[in-house]
């Protein structure tokens, strides 16, 4: 029997995620409010201990109610579900954290996941409701990338290297056996590539690279050097394949554009003159993820401030450094994908991911010296 609510946190986590996998955004949401109340003394301890993160998001949030509501925007007031279930997760982690479960703890329990996650490609087709199993879609523009419970094969490789990140972060923090991170970090690799996804293998190639220096700076094992210059030399071979045969430029005449790199360039354009036509506010979550008359940006900051002005740019970017400015090597290590992989596409409309990341963030967010006293019985 559970006594505690802090008890509830890992089924409570992991229930949020699996439901978002089938788009259960509310019941998601009133999953995660209800152990936010049930350990409320856990929250306001962890609200003491940082006040400044916790009003940082606060007005974050309240700026993004208050722009649906004004708007009448029905896509973001759909959307309002999802950002809030991210808060929601970030301060049940953040609760939890300050009370002194590690960050090591979240990220095992992310990386079963995402395993199992990953797994879910050897289900048969038609076992699984078509909304929340796509495995493989020959008929359609992604043919031969294969994409599971996600719309975009993009957004599943990003979230493949997010398990690679997470498995080389638990090496570094010694969670993980070195054979478990060869078996996790080929599973992981096995899945970018079969994604097809430029931007996840360029995410990976970071990932390495972090493993690369924890190796040659505190795991020096040569086993551990040697497979860590191995997955370089591998990844930025695969980068220079891609390069050689056109694959990071192939033609691409969606919206007018001759190539994909066009296109991000000519999205990233057409956004700040949009930003700059809508510099406070944005011009709403519905005109982006419709295309009318806008489209998002292939880039998160751009695309958030479109969607929610330079006001609202300029509260995520104070949220996130607070958050992060006490983090360590290791706790940034799995928000690579997060943060990089978005520089050149935007994934915050995708609920797990956005799940994700706010776990990895809140165990980023809190170092061991934040950590509050025990909450009175």
């Amino acid at each position: 029997m559970i006594a505690r609510p802090r008890d509830a946190y890992p089924v409570v986590a992991l229930g949020a995620l699996a439901l978002s996998l089938i788009r259960y955004d509310r019941t998601a949401l009133v999953l995660l409010l209800c152990f936010v109340a049930a350990a409320w003394r856990d929250v306001a301890a962890a609200a003491r201990a940082r006040p400044g993160l916790f009003a940082a998001l606060a007005a974050l949030m309240a700026w993004v109610a208050a722009l649906a509501l004004w708007r009448g925007d029905r896509l973001a007031l759909q959307f309002l579900a999802i950002y809030a279930g991210y808060a929601a997760m970030f301060v049940a982690a953040g609760a939890i954290h300050a009370r002194g479960r590690p960050a090591a703890a979240d990220m095992k329990l992310l990386l079963g996941f995402l395993v199992a996650v990953s797994l879910l490609l050897l289900v048969p087709r038609g076992i699984l409701h078509g909304d929340f199993l796509k495995v493989f879609r020959p008929d359609e523009i992604f043919a031969g990338r294969w994409t599971l419970i996600f719309n975009n094969p993009n957004v599943y490789g990003i979230v493949m290297a997010t398990g690679f990140c997470l498995a080389v972060a638990l090496w570094r923090l010694r969670a993980l056996p070195a054979p478990v991170l060869l078996a996790a970090g080929l599973l992981f690799l096995f899945q970018i590539a079969m994604s097809g996804s430029r931007n996840a293998v360029g995410v990976a190639g970071l990932g390495a690279l972090a493993f690369a220096w924890f190796g040659l700076r505190d795991r020096g094992a040569l086993a551990a050097r040697a497979l860590a210059v191995a997955l370089v030399l591998a990844i930025a071979g695969a980068v220079a394949y891609l390069a050689a045969t056109g694959r990071l430029t192939h033609p691409n005449q969606a919206h007018g554009f001759d190539s994909t790199l066009d296109v991000r360039l000519g999205t990233w354009r057409q956004a700040l003159e949009r930003i700059a036509a809508h510099p406070w506010t944005g011009i709403g979550t519905q005109a982006i993820l419709t295309g009318q008359p806008h489209r998002h940006a292939h880039n998160a900051a751009l695309t958030w401030a479109m969607e929610f002005g330079l006001v609202g740019t300029a509260l995520a970017a104070l949220f996130l450094f607070l958050a992060l400015r006490r983090a360590s090597l290791a706790a940034l290590v799995p928000l690579i994908p997060a943060l990089a992989g978005q520089a050149i596409d935007d994934f915050h409309f995708q609920r797990s991911f956005g799940l994700l990341a706010a776990m990895l963030l809140a165990g980023a967010a809190w170092a061991r010296t934040d950590r509050a006293p025990p909450a009175s019985a």
